[in-house]
């Protein structure tokens, strides 16, 4: 006799909200661990930086889901199939942060001589924002099967419009992000054990529910 069918009565106890994100944490801390140490190691050549984070995306989106993993088998297994479909939403993405970042800062410095141009400067920090907002849901959808056109579409109308989402996933990430930053170099034992798998949990975390359009 079949006392608890796990299958029947998962859907009554999912996880949600901030407690739920921290449960899910903390009951895949190993696998997160492993995941970013496979991350990192993934993409050292930096010319398979976007397949390593899809890959890894790809992976937290199943945690976030409750579903199991395999750390180190499902992520090279992953990896593998990102690297024929996606070598260059990474490096654009990088790019055009990159762009607004130079611009903001020559807008800024040319403004103390030309008070107008505080409006390109503010304009420019604003792309930006919106850029890394976008960010927390492109790789999400890219993983759940939108394409690169429909998910950038879609990841710029989430970040505009639902800030409820992107704003805490954005915040979760940036957070230790900045902390390691700050304490390099003596961070780099922390930069390998969580903060990147840690950020792709919050983005797919945050896109939970988000649905592949038809």
């Amino acid at each position: 006799m079949q006392f608890f069918n796990f299958e029947k009565t998962v859907k009554y106890c999912r996880r949600s909200g901030a407690n739920g994100f921290v449960q899910t944490v903390v009951m895949n801390f190993t696998d997160l661990v492993l995941l970013n140490l496979m991350f990192v190691l993934f993409s050292v050549p930096v010319i398979t930086l976007s397949p390593a984070l899809c890959a890894l995306n790809e992976m937290t989106d199943r945690m976030a889901r409750d579903e199991p993993i395999y750390a180190c088998r499902d992520y090279v297994a992953a990896f593998k199939r990102w690297v024929r479909r996606d070598f260059i939403s990474a490096p654009l993405y990088l790019i055009a942060v990159a762009i607004g970042v130079f611009a903001f800062a020559c807008y800024f410095s040319w403004a103390h001589t030309y008070a107008p141009l505080y409006g390109a400067a503010v304009a420019s920090l604003c792309a930006v924002t919106v850029l890394s907002l976008a960010a927390v849901a492109y790789f999400p959808l890219l993983v759940k099967g939108w394409g690169r056109a429909n998910a950038a579409k879609g990841a710029v109308r989430i970040a505009l419009t639902r800030l409820d989402r992107t704003g805490p996933a954005l915040l979760a990430a940036a957070l230790p992000t900045a902390v390691c930053a700050a304490l390099l170099p003596y961070s780099l034992p922390l930069v390998l054990l969580f903060p990147f798998s840690l950020s792709a949990l919050a983005a797919c975390y945050a896109m939970r529910g988000v649905n592949r359009p038809t």
